[in-house]
């Protein structure tokens, strides 16, 4: 099956119903925090004719929760084969944002980054002295890791740390890794 516009990705489970503690893999129920456990990341299975991308069959392709979710994005149930909108132009049309190449190699899609968290330090630093804070400190410094060639366009590398929008941190499960997705204009500034 050759999709014209999107991915056709392999889910088989909406959700992530299983994880690891150490070496033991327990089942865990799923409409407790049912959004940590939706699946985000899948097999391609078909790519779309209409564009040229770095995009093959047998690559994974992190995608938006909803994919796994929509009844509108199955394109055979029997086979769980399920479409995921993509657009190499970006915006906020686009479900796909990083892909996994077999050798392990992660690529940013179009407009979208990702972010590392970077703890900013404290004002006052001393051995005597604890700072004791009641607000939540605003975490809107990060650090690039992924970005698709739209960085170097906007004057950005990998490695950057960036000032970014308000509310734009969504957190994704990378292989194991806790990061921040957001599209390139929401990036404010880079710290010198």
């Amino acid at each position: 099956m050759t999709p014209l516009y999107h991915i056709l990705v392999h889910i088989p489970s909406a959700v992530n119903e299983t994880m690891k503690v150490g070496e033991t893999e327990i089942f865990v129920d799923t409409k407790f925090n049912e959004f940590q456990h939706r699946t985000m990341k899948a097999k391609v299975v078909g790519i779309p004719a209409k564009f040229k991308s770095e995009l093959e069959v047998g690559d994974y392709v992190f995608h938006h929760h909803h994919v796994a979710l929509s009844e509108n994005q199955i394109v055979d149930p029997q086979e769980k084969i399920y479409r995921v909108n993509y657009d190499p132009f970006g915006g906020s049309g686009n479900q796909a944002y990083l892909i996994e190449k077999p050798d392990g190699t992660l690529l940013a899609v179009a407009d979208w980054v990702f972010l590392e968290p970077v703890e900013e330090e404290p004002e006052l630093k001393s051995s005597v002295i604890e700072l004791v804070t009641f607000k939540e400190p605003d975490k809107r410094w990060g650090r690039i890791v992924y970005g698709s060639q739209w960085l170097e366009s906007e004057g950005l590398a990998v490695g950057d740390v960036v000032h970014f929008a308000k509310d734009a941190d969504y957190e994704m499960d990378i292989n194991g890794r806790k990061l921040w997705r957001m599209q390139i204009h929401h990036l404010l500034c880079v710290k010198q």
